[in-house]
This record gives C-alpha cells, sequence and structure tokens, in this order.
C-alpha cells in the first residue's frame, strides 16, 4: 500500500508540472498575441510620423527695396523726319542705283533722270542724296517720268531712335525727364533696351484720358529699327527698407494674407500685412521678422514636421 500511495503521490507532482507548464505556455501566446496588435500599431504610428516629414524650400526674409511698374506699348520712330531726295531736272527716270534699306552716303548718286526733249539731247542727270543713312522709301522706278517737285526717295538719316507711346492719366505724378525704362521688342524677346524720358505732352487727351510721352533710345540698340513694337515698363511706384517675398510665398484666406514660417524643424501659419505687389515679388509690412525662415515651395501646413532643402 506504501508504494502505491508513493507512486499515486509522484504521478500526481508529475501531472500537475504538465498542466502547469501547459497553462504557462497557453498563457506566454495569449498575451503574445495581446501584445503584437500595439507593438504593430506602435510601428505603424513611426512609419507615418517619419513620412509626415515634408521637404520645403525656404527664403530667409531681408530688408530690401521694391518697385512696381505698369507696362506701355509703343513704337519706334526715327528721332527725324525722312529727308526727301529731288532730282533737279524733271525728265525720264533712266535708272535707279538704290533699293530701300540701302546704305546710302551724302554726295552718292543713287538715279539718273533724261531730260531729252524733240531735237535736243542732254547728258542724263544724277539725282544726288544730300544726306547720309539709310533708304527708307523709293518712291520711282527705270521708266518714269517725274516732275522737279517729285521725291526721288526718302533717306532715314542716323540720328537715333525714339519710342512714341501713351501714360494713363493717373501716373502723370510719376513722370520725370530723364528717368530711364527698359523695354523689349517682340524680335528680341531675350534682349533688353534702356529708353530715357525726353518727351512729355503737354496735354491730356480727353478721349482716351492718356498723355503722350517718348523715351529717347539709350546705349545699345543693337537690332531696333523704326516701325518696331516696344514695350516699356515704367516704373510708378517704389518703396525701401522693407521684407520682400517672392509672391508664390504668400497665400490667402478668409481672415487675410499669410505665410508658413518654419521653426525648429515645425511650420507655423502666420498671417501678415502686405504692401507694394510686383507681380513677381510682394513687400511684407508686419507679421515677420528679419532672418525668419518662409517655406516658397512645397506643401506646408500648420504644425507640421518639415525638413528644409534647397530649392
Amino acid at each position: 500500500m506504501n508504494k502505491e500511495g508513493h507512486s499515486s503521490s509522484l504521478f500526481d507532482r508529475v501531472m500537475t508540472i504538465i498542466i502547469t507548464a501547459i497553462c504557462l505556455v497557453t498563457a506566454f501566446f495569449i498575451i503574445m498575441n495581446i501584445l503584437k496588435p500595439e507593438e504593430k500599431t506602435l510601428s505603424i504610428r513611426m512609419e507615418n510620423n517619419e513620412e509626415s516629414v515634408t521637404n520645403v524650400s525656404v527664403e530667409y526674409a531681408q530688408y530690401s527695396s521694391l518697385t512696381s511698374y505698369t507696362r506701355l506699348y509703343g513704337d519706334i520712330v526715327s528721332c527725324e523726319e525722312p529727308v526727301d531726295i529731288y532730282a533737279d531736272v524733271p525728265g525720264k527716270v533712266t535708272s535707279v542705283l538704290v533699293r530701300k534699306g540701302d546704305m546710302v552716303e551724302k554726295g552718292q548718286t543713287i538715279a539718273y533722270v533724261s531730260q531729252n526733249k524733240a531735237g535736243y539731247s542732254y547728258q542724263d542727270s544724277p539725282v544726288i542724296s544730300t544726306v547720309s543713312g539709310e533708304v527708307l522709301t523709293l518712291n520711282v522706278a527705270q521708266g518714269d517720268n517725274i516732275t522737279a517737285s517729285e521725291a526721288v526717295a526718302g533717306i532715314l538719316t542716323d540720328s537715333g531712335l525714339k519710342i512714341q507711346t501713351e501714360v494713363p492719366e493717373r501716373y502723370i505724378a510719376v513722370l520725370e525727364k530723364g528717368e530711364t525704362s527698359p523695354f523689349t521688342v517682340r524680335s528680341y524677346p531675350e534682349r533688353v533696351y534702356k529708353g530715357r524720358l525726353s518727351y512729355i505732352a503737354p496735354v491730356v487727351d480727353t478721349s482716351t484720358r492718356t498723355i503722350g510721352i517718348e523715351l529717347s533710345v539709350e546705349g545699345d540698340g543693337d537690332g531696333l529699327m523704326p516701325g518696331m513694337a516696344a514695350t516699356v515698363s515704367l516704373a510708378v511706384k517704389s518703396v525701401s527698407d522693407v521684407i520682400t517675398l517672392p509672391r508664390s510665398a504668400v497665400e490667402e484666406d478668409i481672415s487675410g494674407s499669410y505665410v508658413y514660417v518654419v521653426t525648429g524643424g515645425i511650420s507655423e501659419k502666420r498671417y501678415v500685412e502686405t504692401g507694394l505687389d510686383d507681380g513677381e515679388r510682394i513687400a511684407i509690412l508686419s507679421g515677420l521678422n528679419e532672418g525668419e525662415a518662409v517655406v516658397v515651395s512645397g506643401a506646408a501646413s500648420d504644425g507640421a514636421s518639415v525638413q528644409i532643402v534647397e530649392a
């Protein structure tokens, strides 16, 4: 009996150990299954935090000056009218020695005219240019009969070029003789020329509410010629010692104009007061301090994590 009782007690202890071990293993797996979703959620959160960091380009606020321009459209003309060239005698044009666009020198023969009459024989009379310049108009052809009052050609002297245009009445106060303005022409859009205000009309055109002005072409006018259309940028307002930003950096909502300022890797929505706008840059009158980093490109939002990269 003692042996049987001892064996039974040993068996019970072994079974107890086995059952306890099974319970422990089962509990371990249950706990692991409970913890895994939390770990997975934490991992997802970490991944989302990493993905939410946005790359942005910034410009550091600095004080500068800003000028606003208005566009004017005008025509390039010669500073002087073409000089008409006449024949000394009436008769038939026997030859024409030049073409439109040719350059001629003062004293150069440009045509010959015969004044032969019945019973008489005369040497052809030369038509001589009285000035140097470009043949702008040619009014005769070989075989034409002309009188002494008919111009054979019109010569445009090399006296410089100017732009004739009109300015809206509201800008009269900013006009000042001697001021320079950049201008371009369609033929050479990549070139920027310079014109100096040389004439302001004394009266306003009441039908258009504009005033006529002329700008003398300054410096290198290579490629320019009379008849070209010019686009003039006339300065109408300037400010100095203000913070300026690219126009694209400033956004608007119902509360006003705002920018995103980056501090410590976080973008902050900041409302600002704006001023002069030239279409490319805009003056910031208040709301920004010099040296602050302002987002100029990139999808920033208030409170978002951002990383500054070069534009």
